[in-house]
């Protein structure tokens, strides 16, 4: 899968300044209602935060994955963030996460949902990605190592 039909540079953000796990989904929440027409920042949120109880999304190696699915989007999308100052996410190895992506997908994409986050997970467990981004010192640097 191609992730720049989900991510675009304008939603690619370096040094993002969270000091929780709910500021983040709060931030992700602010820019992908800025992003979107439909879902509002507070239907936005609270989709991340229902999904959240279900079971953490921190994936593991300083990842996290939050991720939805809304009946007001149209076609999947993605925000990454990476983080200024690594925050506690609830990961399975209890590390930190500095590395966010975000995703929100249509309520009727389920197979397509587990794609994509299967393709995302996939990329993030090769640590030499993990590496190459945490390295990046600009937005652009930080979309072209995610999507190449």
């Amino acid at each position: 899968m191609d992730l720049t039909t989900i991510l675009v540079p304008e939603r690619t953000i370096r040094c993002a300044s969270c000091q929780s796990k709910k500021r983040t989904i709060e931030e992700l929440s602010k820019i992908f209602s800025q992003t979107l027409r439909g879902p509002s920042e507070h239907e936005i949120f609270d989709a991340f935060i229902e999904r959240e109880r279900l079971g953490s999304t921190g994936l593991g190696d300083g990842i996290g994955i939050p991720h939805c699915r809304l009946a007001a989007c149209k076609s999947p999308t993605g925000v990454l963030l990476l983080l200024d100052n690594p925050i506690d996410f609830d990961s399975l190895d209890r590390q930190k996460v500095d590395i966010v992506f975000a995703l929100i997908v249509p309520q009727e994409a389920t197979d397509e949902h587990l794609d994509i986050l299967a393709t995302i997970a996939g990329k993030f467990s090769n640590p030499e990605l993990r590496d190459k981004l945490r390295a990046t010192t600009s937005e652009t640097e930080l979309f072209n190592a995610m999507t190449m």
